[in-house]
């Protein structure tokens, strides 16, 4: 065990936290193909233009899970250790910079206690024009709405909820570096290397 306290991440272990990083890479991937497929196929749009909307939250959310692994939450005492660590040796051996896609609170912010923000978000009145969500091509499109739960701007890649507006694009490159390297690590031995 001595030895196990030189690492940031036991050796044999990195594998577990490249299998679970690829849980997340894989699903935001995929909900990101399908997305692109709706998008460019008129057929697919028409039926559904709604599904936008989810993928992209869902991209959103598995960006914020990522983030988490690699930007551990500020905890006090003894076991805030290992998160640390961890944090740090993931950020290198995935090559994390500053001001990373993943690392904007936003992202991160958006997923975290979800369910508390939107209480309050709806404990203010609401007057107007109102919509549970909304498929634009342009952001103008939703002038005429004084609120919308959720939208989606096609042109944009851009995802709204609550007033919060998040692009797709930064999150999704970002989603895909990190995904090749997760691969690559895990075929050549598991390790975060």
């Amino acid at each position: 065990m001595e030895e196990q306290e030189n690492w940031k991440i036991w050796p044999p272990y990195e594998i577990f936290y490249i299998e679970s990083l690829l849980t997340k890479t894989k699903t935001a991937i995929s909900d990101y193909e399908l997305l692109d497929k709706v998008i460019t196929n008129q057929k697919l749009f028409e039926q559904n233009p709604s599904i936008l909307i989810d993928l992209a939250e869902n991209i959103i959310n598995q960006g914020a899970a990522i983030s988490r692994y690699l930007f551990p939450s500020r905890y006090k005492g003894a076991k805030s250790k290992i998160h640390k660590l961890r944090g740090e040796k993931l950020r290198e051996a995935l090559q994390i910079e500053q001001n990373n896609a993943l690392e904007h609170r936003v992202v991160r912010d958006y997923a975290e206690h979800f369910d508390e923000k939107l209480d309050r978000f709806l404990s203010k009145p609401i007057a107007g024009n109102f919509t549970p969500y909304r498929v634009v091509f342009d952001s103008s499109e939703l002038d005429e709405v004084t609120f919308v739960f959720r939208a989606y701007v096609v042109n944009e890649f851009k995802f709204i909820c609550l007033e919060k507006e998040i692009i797709i694009t930064p999150i999704i490159e970002e989603i895909y570096r990190i995904h090749n390297l997760l691969i690559n690590f895990k075929n050549n031995g598991g390790r975060l290397k």
